[in-house]
């Protein structure tokens, strides 16, 4: 059978062509998919495929970054936002995502490094002051650094002093920063400042409209009012806020210290489930909790 040659020549060139068009772009959004309906081992099996074919694109490594912390394999994740920081530094959100990591897995030095690198590139990037505040306050309490000076209910440790005027810097950068009032007001409830706190989580609650970060405002609310001896509030606010969500062990740690102090039946049952959430809970009292 005789051959047409302009026939074949076509098909050569239409190969070579898709080819040259597959740049592994198809693969990563398939990845991206798989990672949003957290099947993180197929994400990451499309996402190489991706990197086979393009192995400088920041786009592919940044998302086998997030894969990896989506797998609590951190270390791995840091590794690959670096080498997406070497192609370019100026990343500033990939930055963040690796200060996030830093803070989340308790190092709370580098945490401040890093936060420091992405404000020389965005001196108000309000999510690393709010992160490096955090991590001040972390080294400040492991330290044993009193929240007073010389006991003086009056007198505001400098260190705790400067991080509640860096949350009110943050605030006046973006007023509806859900994450500074609520961390500004866990600052005051530690502070014993509990009047000013339930303030700050009240606007916390009145801006975001994620449940899980609400559910973590009401919660803190509900510490507050517990330690201003208002009962039925603390209630109302532990109660909202594991309505919202079921599985913040905070929340459910709170309302069984509650029930037992008013000697209500049945805390346990929230012990228990808080306990299973988070075994350090067992031996700890109320809880406030910040978001980054």
């Amino acid at each position: 059978m005789k051959l047409n040659i302009p026939y074949v020549l076509i098909l050569f060139l239409l190969s070579v062509a898709a080819q040259c068009t597959d740049d592994g772009s198809e693969d990563y959004d398939k990845a991206i998919r798989y990672l949003q309906s957290d099947e993180c081992e197929k994400a990451l099996e499309y996402v190489n495929r991706s990197i086979e074919k393009d192995s400088t694109n920041a786009a592919y490594l940044e998302l086998k970054g997030d894969i990896f912390e989506r797998k609590e394999k951190y270390h791995e994740a840091i590794d690959f936002y670096n080498k997406v920081l070497d192609i370019n530094c100026e990343l500033v959100d990939v930055r963040h995502k690796k200060c996030k990591i830093l803070y989340c897995t308790k190092d709370y030095d580098q945490t401040i490094a890093c936060c420091e690198a992405t404000l020389e590139i965005v001196p108000t990037h309000k999510e690393s002051i709010n992160l490096e505040n955090l991590a001040e306050i972390k080294i400040a309490e492991m330290s044993g650094k009193p929240i007073r000076k010389d006991d003086d209910p009056d007198e505001i440790n400098e260190t705790y002093q400067e991080i509640l005027d860096s949350y009110d810097e943050i605030i006046e950068i973006d007023n509806n920063y859900s994450s500074a009032w609520n961390n500004k007001g866990v600052l005051l409830g530690t502070l014993q400042m509990y009047n000013d706190s339930v303030a700050c989580f009240d606007e916390a609650i009145r801006i975001n409209s994620s449940s899980s970060s609400v559910a973590v405002a009401w919660n803190n609310k509900g510490k507050s009012m517990d330690l201003l001896g208002r009962d039925e509030e603390a209630l109302e606010c532990y109660n909202k806020s594991i309505e919202l969500d079921p599985y913040l062990a905070e929340a459910l740690h709170n309302k069984c210290m509650f029930l037992k102090r008013v000697n209500q039946p049945k805390s346990e049952i929230y012990f228990d489930k808080a306990n299973n959430i988070d075994s350090e809970m067992k031996y700890q009292g109320l809880l406030y909790k910040d978001t980054v």
